[in-house]
């Protein structure tokens, strides 16, 4: 009986394996991708050329300075201590200025050639500046502060000087009368030039200006207001 049941069992076993294997799908070979043309190389888009953008933000308002001293009026002619020298350059410009390590660099001018001998100055002024009433910036300008102030006795570094020919507009020829190696440093860097338009009926006498204030200058500040004290 036992030898029966083993038997049948066995054949069911076996049945069972081979109806499996009939039925299993047949291994295939996976499909071969289908051949495509390479894509065409295109160049990337560009964006379209813009202007820079205008600023179109308003001065926030006023910049209020406090001062411990009187300083009188704020002008390359008048002041008092180097706060108002230091002062005078926010509304006033220099042909040259002075970097944090005193190295002198283009302001009102671009460039200022010395001659061989250091006794002539050729130099170029920068165009397209206005005072801030609106007139123009121009040599005529450079040549009456610096007499003025000569006269004026304010500017010591200037003292050198024989004579001025204007060129043009924009072109200025200074002669000297001996060689100054500290010219451009101490003498166009350390010099404001004023508009002749608003001083040219004021007298060159230091002293004798401390009334006046002038207020039109070329700097990054106009000023508004001065109260004494």
């Amino acid at each position: 009986m036992k030898h029966k049941l083993y038997f049948l069992l066995s054949s069911i076993v076996l049945l069972s394996l081979l109806l499996a294997a009939c039925g299993a799908p047949a291994a295939t070979e996976p499909p071969a991708p289908a051949e495509t043309e390479a894509p065409v190389v295109t160049e990337m888009p560009t964006e379209s050329a813009t202007e820079a953008p205008v600023a179109t933000t308003e001065p926030a308002g006023p910049l209020t300075v406090l001062i411990d001293n009187d300083e009188g009026p704020i002008t390359p002619a008048n002041f008092n201590t180097f706060i108002g020298f230091w002062m005078i350059g926010w509304v006033y410009d220099s042909l040259y200025i002075r970097t944090p390590e005193l190295e002198p660099i283009p302001a009102l001018a671009t460039s200022a050639t010395p001659s061989d001998d250091g006794l002539t100055w050729t130099i170029t002024l920068r165009e397209g500046v206005n005072w801030h009433d609106g007139e123009p910036f121009t040599v005529e300008d450079v040549i009456f502060s610096y007499n003025f102030l000569i006269e004026a006795g304010r500017a010591n570094n200037l003292a050198a000087i024989e004579s001025m020919e204007a060129d043009g507009d924009y072109g200025l020829t200074i002669h000297l009368s001996s060689p100054q190696p500290f010219f451009l440093n101490e003498g166009l860097a350390g010099t404001y030039i004023m508009p002749e338009h608003i001083w040219r009926d004021q007298t060159p006498v230091s002293g004798e200006l401390s009334q006046f204030q002038g207020m039109i200058g070329t700097g990054a500040y106009k000023l508004v207001e001065v109260e004494p004290g």
